[in-house]
């Protein structure tokens, strides 16, 4: 393999590895300048035509590739530093750069990542405090609450052990009254008549009463089949809650057959009709029934609704009606106990707790609205925070 080099203006065949050295020698001969003892009249031009010399063939070796070149030589002055040490130096000076803009720009980017965990801890610890104000808050709502309510049930405690007492004694006296009479009874015939007249009249009255309130059954009876058909009566109730809150707000009520429950449906009928059920208000959720009363839920004069009612004649059932095959069940309607127009909704069986009230209807829809009022909040667990009211209730064909 034969390489040619070029080294200025000579040309050299290079061959095989052996004639290398000799080609190396031939080429320092022919580029060296010669080599001659100056007198001391030439010193200085000899100086500065070697240096000129030294230089032209400092030129001419730039570029060469060639690992088997001639050293390079310096200019005179020995601390002046090559192309090759600048050349480094400005390497060395761009990798420091380098490094010290990457070591600022992970520092920067460490300061922003510690900054932005710092921000958002602070605000998780600012909503921590918010929640634990507020769990506070309530927990303090609650205990006073709880407090309220054991004062009542306290209270209600202590009533009902003096009506216990009371009813104790009034039965004690009753008792000792009856003793009373039958030894005078006994020790006088004219008494034994006179009560037993008494009993004949009792149990006449008795029977009268039984006969009138069939009576009032078949009247009723009669007129509601004449006013709103025979078959099954519907009745739909809309409510309207605190705030005019949107959700379920009605719900249906299926009436009792009316060879069970005549009086009681027609009554209920007639209020419902008549539009004196507009504008009452349920008031309480307690002892498993949700109860409404002609109370006006808008803050007007309770009398006047009363004095409604009053006019009509619906102020309350002619008699306790009751039927042991439609009893108190989940979910049914009854008139409330002590005779007035208001009416109560099981929310449990209370099948044995109301036995002799009157229940004459179901809910057949809107079982949603009725989980509203159950969940809706009262005061010491009994009476609604605020009246819910009946917009309107509507006899459906």
């Amino acid at each position: 393999m034969v390489v040619k080099r070029r080294t200025g203006s000579t040309e050299f065949d290079r061959g095989d590895d052996a004639t290398m050295p000799q080609l190396d020698e031939q080429m320092a001969d022919k580029l060296a300048p010669p080599l001659y003892t100056p007198d001391s009249s030439s010193v200085g031009q000899d100086v500065s035509e070697r240096s000129r010399n030294f230089f032209s063939w400092g030129r001419s070796r730039k570029g060469s590739e060639d690992s088997h070149s001639l050293p390079s030589w310096t200019a005179s002055n020995p601390q002046t530093p090559s192309d090759d040490e600048r050349g480094m130096r400005r390497s060395l000076v761009f990798t420091t750069k380098k490094r010290k803009s990457t070591f600022s720009f992970a520092l920067m980017a460490f300061c922003v990542v510690g900054l932005s965990l710092y921000s958002n801890a602070r605000s998780t610890l600012r909503i921590a405090l918010a929640e634990v104000s507020e769990l506070v808050e309530f927990s303090e709502k609650l205990t006073h609450q709880m407090q309220s309510a054991e004062r009542d049930v306290r209270r209600l405690e202590r009533e009902l052990t003096a009506l216990d007492a009371m009813e104790r004694q009034r039965e004690d006296m009753e008792e000792e009254k009856k003793v009373l009479d039958q030894a005078s009874a006994y020790a006088n015939p004219k008494l034994v008549k006179e009560m037993t007249a008494i009993q004949r009249k009792l149990k006449y009255s008795a029977n009268r009463a039984e006969k009138l309130k069939e009576q009032v059954q078949e009247i009723s009876k009669r007129d509601s089949i004449l006013k709103y058909g025979d078959g099954v009566k519907h009745v739909e109730v809309e409510l309207i809650f605190p705030g005019h809150l949107d959700g379920p707000s009605t719900f249906v009520v299926e009436m009792a057959p009316l060879d069970l429950m005549p009086h009681s449906v027609f009554t209920f009928l007639e209020m419902a009709s008549s539009g004196l059920l507009n504008g009452c208000s349920f008031i309480l959720n307690a002892l498993h029934v949700i109860k409404a009363a002609p109370l006006p839920y808008d803050g007007s004069p309770p009398n006047d609704k009363a004095q409604d009612f009053l006019d009509r004649g619906l102020e309350s059932v002619a008699f306790r009606e009751y039927s042991a095959e439609y009893p108190h069940r989940r979910y049914t309607v009854g008139f409330a106990a002590d005779g007035s127009p208001s009416f109560y909704i099981n929310t449990e069986d209370n099948t044995e707790i109301h036995v002799g009230d009157p229940c004459f209807a179901k809910i057949v829809s809107g079982f949603d609205t009725i989980k509203r009022l159950e969940s809706s909040p009262t005061r010491n667990g009994i009476w609604f925070e605020h009246r819910i009211g009946i917009k309107r209730a509507t006899v459906l064909n």
